[in-house]
């Protein structure tokens, strides 16, 4: 018994499995998607961190991810929710893939996104009234996506001295949507 637990601490593998809880929600979202170009090929299981993985971007100071970019990745699936599990994470960036489903109701867990750029892509039916209960002052861009996506009007009234409203804004042939905040 003895041999077995001294063979264990002199592993020649040591960290086999020591990728933080960031990377671990990274690769789930690497499952969630078709990857036909093998883009996310550097995300190592094997890895202690994510922050030299393509696409990915980390505070210098904290070591947390800030910022995903999979723009042209060529990447089809759903709109990966397992982003929203970041904690530090203020952009998300799709740019020209295949995101193919509606944006979830689960993306107001996204409590630090400042930019999600969602452009090229195919998106469908409404933004979820959830985004206005996203707090930090925020820009989203989607253009070029299909005519089924469907924008309108999105209120939070839960505080009644202010009320965040969508606003659709036509920039050389691109949308940019914003919130406004009105105090009442």
């Amino acid at each position: 018994m003895f041999l077995v637990f001294l063979l264990m601490c002199l592993n020649p593998l040591p960290h086999a499995f020591a990728l933080n809880q960031e990377g671990l929600y990274l690769q789930r979202v690497k499952q969630s998607l078709s990857d036909p170009t093998n883009a996310l090929s550097s995300w190592k299981d094997r890895d202690e961190t994510p922050c030299n993985w393509r696409g990915i971007s980390c505070d210098s100071v904290s070591g947390r991810i800030d910022s995903v970019d999979l723009s042209e990745f060529q990447l089809a699936g759903p709109f990966p929710v397992f982003l929203c599990r970041l904690p530090s994470l203020r952009s998300i960036y799709l740019v020209n893939n295949s995101i193919n489903s509606s944006l979830p109701v689960d993306l107001s867990t996204c409590q630090n996104l400042t930019t999600l750029n969602l452009s090229l892509n195919l998106l469908v039916g409404s933004l979820p009234d959830s985004l206005a209960k996203i707090p930090t002052p925020k820009i989203y861009y989607f253009s070029g996506i299909t005519s089924q996506a469907k924008f309108h009007r999105v209120s939070d009234n839960s505080n009644r001295s202010s009320c965040k409203i969508w606003r659709e804004i036509s920039l050389t042939e691109r949308f940019l949507l914003s919130w406004e905040t009105f105090r009442l």
